[in-house]
């Protein structure tokens, strides 16, 4: 994973503190390694190590300034392994350390070197056979220091707890003991509080298993408790602590599993009193070690780490700065090291940089050994590698045990003198710097009246600058020409430039915002802005490649135009909205009439309406016309949505013709017939046969002559004899084109 800061926030980091780096250090053929690291006032720092040859091994003391330049380096008589080292405020050092040659055994001793490196005293606690050291030393609050160690005697396997604290100027103030009982329990890290009091991490091996150490101290030295925190079957290496604003302590346990070595980071966050409140744990691909922890902003924090571990077969270690919220959560990873193996064994921050002490090692047998200092932002390093950090599921928690220590006898201590020699020690970068590396693309082109952004392509920090006068990571060009960029900062510094060239004008492709289409409706899609088209439909097909072409959209669709002049080029989308449109329908109230009749037409699902033809209706305008057609006739109504969208709809009304019939009401049986008149009957053509009935009668009511065949007629005969003249009734029964009538009338027979 990587991780990158903005070039503006790193700026004033530069100008502060300069560039980062990771630096080897050699002596000939020894081999070297460093083990501790105490800061200094202006920004740089103390280093102590060890020295390894044939001859055996030894300890040495170096002085760096900020920028990583070596000011001198020495080599205290006897044989020696660094332990921790505190820079007091006026600027000596105080080097804790195990002294194995003084006695003909371990001794705890306590170098007080001045800031040039001379010799100030050396106490050393133990007695022969006895053995003593240091683990960790701290400086508090007011400037005077406390250490831990642990003692044991040469007949037991029980180790004590060894304190002692220092005044600011490097006196002893005080000095304690505590037996745990045959507890083979060493603390190896402090936590100094601003009340005085302080915590103590470390581990106790017990039954072949390994148990995470937590006891808290009082000011005055005195031991208030002591637990250990068992997890089963791990083994648990209590590595880093730190308080919390809350009062919680955050402790970075390393984690190993017996049967398969699997290494786990656990953060166990606990109260004052050392009760778990969470837990959360880490894996990486081999090995997660802690080595130091410091708070950021607020309770954010930063856990610095050595990533793999694994040395047969050998396995390219590098380092880890792990930033994590007041929760446990990770926030940010960053790796980085050498093309060797790089360990780390000590670290402090300073302004969001963190410096490590160590060895790398290039070689299969340890003989390539050599001295390391590296210092990196926590976010960014020029020598980054890749980290790989999951998140696993948090172990059970752990048995805490309250472990019973008593008070115990502080080993007899005495003063001396020892020399220290020069130690001449040369150092290299080893890692690569900004030399070759490429800022920008090759080259790239503009579109006259365009803007280009061109912006920096290596993802290292430093302070920009342009030879436009800009200062960012990036910036915006609207002519050509070369353009040139220097970075320095983090890595050393690098210049690039970038050739901008003219291919043509700038396009603009210009086109409606969108249209609306009803159902069924044809579309003329329009572009402009340039001197080709290409469009698209939704598909991605080719349409045309006219500017203006038709198109007709069964669906809303978007449509795409790709304009060009030249290698110039812009496009632009066109959405196509197909409207849902009316849906008109027509009915009628009664589809049959007769001539003369009216029904009554009904059109809806629209907002208006026009119905044609005009011929018999009450309005042409109107949802519901009067029609009386003078014959069969079909009427269209057209209806309106509010968009202008169109329907159709349709109903026919048909007209039946009346059907003549003639009833004369006089007629006389003496008349020729070419008269018309000499004969009564009904003339009609479309009278039927079926249900006809016609029957008159006197005015005295006798039936003078009936027939149901419509084309018989009354002679004017009664009785085969000639009626009188006279007016007669007549009723009629028949069934016509129109269909049943009834009617009944006078009619005069004349002679």
């Amino acid at each position: 994973m990587r991780r990158f800061l903005l070039f503006g926030a790193l700026v004033m980091t530069f100008q502060c503190l300069g560039q980062s780096f990771t630096k080897v250090y050699e002596a000939g053929n020894n081999m070297l390694q460093y083990i501790n690291l105490a800061p200094t006032a202006n920004g740089g720092w103390y280093a102590a190590g060890l020295i390894r040859n044939s001859a055996g091994l030894g300890a040495f003391v170096s002085k760096f300034e900020a920028d990583g330049n070596l000011l001198w380096s020495k080599i205290p008589a006897d044989n020696r392994e660094s332990r921790a080292m505190v820079t007091l405020n006026d600027g000596s050092l105080m080097f804790f350390n195990n002294n194995s040659s003084f006695q003909g055994y371990f001794d705890a001793s306590v170098l007080h070197l001045g800031a040039d490196g001379s010799f100030i005293s050396e106490t050393i606690w133990g007695k022969p056979d006895d053995q003593d050291d240091w683990y960790d030393a701290k400086k508090m609050s007011d400037g005077s220091v406390i250490a831990i160690g642990m003692t044991r005697e040469s007949s037991s396997f029980s180790e004590r707890i060894l304190l002692a604290k220092f005044s600011p100027t490097g006196q002893i103030l005080w000095e304690k003991a505590f037996d745990g009982g045959g507890l083979l329990a060493r603390f190896s890290e402090l936590l100094p509080l601003p009340s005085g009091e302080f915590y103590a991490i470390g581990q106790n091996f017990s039954n072949g298993v390994t148990l995470g150490l937590l006891a808290k101290f009082a000011a005055d030295g005195n031991l208030q408790w002591v637990k250990s925190y068992q997890y089963n079957p791990e083994n648990t290496y209590f590595s880093q602590i730190q308080d919390m604003s809350d009062g919680s302590l955050f402790i970075a346990a390393y984690q190993t599993e017996q049967s398969v070595g699997n290494p786990v980071l656990t953060l166990l966050n606990v109260n004052a009193n050392g009760d778990i409140n969470f837990q959360k744990s880490l894996d990486s691909s081999y090995d997660l070690a802690p080595i130091h922890v410091a708070k950021l902003n607020g309770d954010t924090f930063m856990l610095a780490a050595v990533s793999s571990g694994q040395i047969f077969p050998v396995v390219d270690n590098d380092f880890v700065a792990l930033q994590f919220s007041p929760q446990g959560d990770l926030l940010d990873a960053l790796g980085w090291g050498t093309d060797g193996q790089d360990f780390g064994f000590d670290a402090f921050l300073v302004d969001q940089q963190v410096v490590i002490c160590g060895f790398s090692d290039t070689s299969l047998d340890g003989t390539g050994r050599r001295a390391l200092i590296s210092k990196s932002h926590i976010n960014a390093s020029c020598c980054e590698k890749p980290v790989n950090i999951i998140n696993v599921p948090a172990p059970s928690l752990p048995t805490i045990t309250v472990l019973p220590y008593t008070v115990s006898t502080v080993p007899v201590k005495q003063s001396r003198t020892i020399s220290l020699s020069d130690f001449s020690i040369s150092g290299k970068t080893s890692c690569q710097g900004l030399e070759g590396v490429v800022l920008l693309p090759a080259d790239t082109s503009l579109c006259v009246g365009d803007t280009l952004r061109i912006a920096l392509e290596a993802n290292v920090p430093g302070i920009v600058q342009w030879n436009t006068g800009a200062n960012g990571k990036e910036i915006l060009v609207n002519s050509p020409g070369l353009y040139t960029v220097t970075l320095s900062g983090e890595c050393g510094s690098a210049t690039d430039s970038i050739e901008v060239v003219s291919i043509g004008n700038r396009v603009d492709a210009v086109v409606p915002a969108g249209i609306d289409a009803c159902p069924g409706e044809s579309v003329q899609l329009t572009a402009s802005g340039g001197m080709s088209f290409r469009w698209l439909d939704a598909d991605g097909k080719l349409l045309s490649t006219t500017p203006n072409p038709t198109v007709l959209p069964l669906q809303s669709t978007q449509y795409q135009v790709i304009v060009y002049d030249g290698e110039c080029l812009d496009s632009a989308t066109v959405q196509v909205n197909v409207l849902a449109g009316p849906s008109v329908s027509a009915q009628v109230e009664e589809p049959l009439i007769r001539l003369g009749e009216q029904t009554e037409l009904f059109a809806s699902s629209a907002s208006s309406f026009v119905w044609s033809p005009a011929a018999g209706l009450s309005c042409t305008d109107c949802a519901n016309p009067q029609a009386s057609p003078s014959g069969t006739t079909i009427y269209t109504v057209l209806g309106l949505d509010a968009n202008g969208c169109s329907d159709t709809a349709w109903v026919e009304v048909v007209v039946q013709q009346p059907c003549p019939y003639y009833i004369p009401n006089v007629f006389n049986p003496e008349t020729s017939e070419s008269l018309g008149n000499g004969l009564f009957g009904i003339f009609g053509k479309e009278i039927a046969p079926a249900n006809y009935h016609l029957r008159i009668f006197s005015r005295w009511g006798e039936l003078v002559f009936e027939s149901k065949d419509p084309q018989a007629s009354w002679d004017g005969t009664f009785k085969n004899e000639i009626a009188q003249a006279g007016v007669y009734v007549y009723y009629l029964e028949m069934t016509t084109c129109e269909g049943p009538i009834q009617k009944s009338g006078d009619i005069t027979l004349i002679r």
